[in-house]
Order: structure tokens, then sequence, then C-alpha cells
């Protein structure tokens, strides 16, 4: 993706299949991303170990003066009323054997299932 901004308004180029397009928006505006924008690079050996040296530095709410209401468990708009583990809800069945012979069988228990 390619943006640039022209006084008042942006313009962006973006990918089609297999082709580009060039839109032009009155400013202000919003444009999203997708995983295709970008091919993340992976460090080098070098990186990793001058990565594992590095201080993380930690920042309080006063560092970036950060109200205190808004921040934490009071200050979320939003509850987290339960934690829990997905319940299975189906039966699942392993079919083994040559690929062949699972076709076949996998074949007849969805005609009995009346799924085909």
């Amino acid at each position: 993706m390619d943006a640039q901004i022209n006084g008042k308004k942006l313009q962006v180029k973006r990918l089609l299949a297999g082709s580009y397009e060039t839109v032009e928006m009155k400013l202000p505006a919003l444009i999203t991303a997708d995983k295709h924008m970008n091919v993340p690079r992976h460090a080098g050996l070098r990186g990793v170990m001058a990565a594992r040296k590095k201080e993380i530095p930690t920042w309080t709410l006063g560092d970036i003066e950060a109200d205190p209401k808004r921040c934490g468990l009071s200050g979320s708009p939003t509850t987290v009323v339960e934690i829990f583990p997905p319940q299975r809800s189906h039966k699942t069945e392993r079919l083994e054997g040559e690929p062949d012979e699972v076709a076949r069988l996998l074949f007849a228990k969805l005609r009995a299932a009346q799924l085909l």
C-alpha cells in the first residue's frame, strides 16, 4: 500500500487481485491494512543475541501522564464475566487405514448421515 497526503486529500494505492487501484479521499480519513501489506523481516543470530541483552522499559501511569480513572480494571468500559474452556459438543471419530479404504468409509458415513 502506498499513501500520500496532497493538501486536504489522501491518495492511496491498494492491491486488488492482480492489479492496483488508486483511491483519493478527503481528510480526515481512515485506512486499514491486512496481512499482505508487509513481509516481516526475521532477525539474524546477531540481532537475536542483542535482543537478549536489551532492557525493556516499564512505564507507569505518571510516565505517560495517563488518568488513573481511565486505566486498569476500574477504568475499563468492559468486564470479564467468566473465563472457561470451550465445551466439546460433537462426537469425533478417527478413521484409520489406507487412503482408499478411509475415503470409502468416510463416504459411507456421510451418506448414512444424509450429508451427501
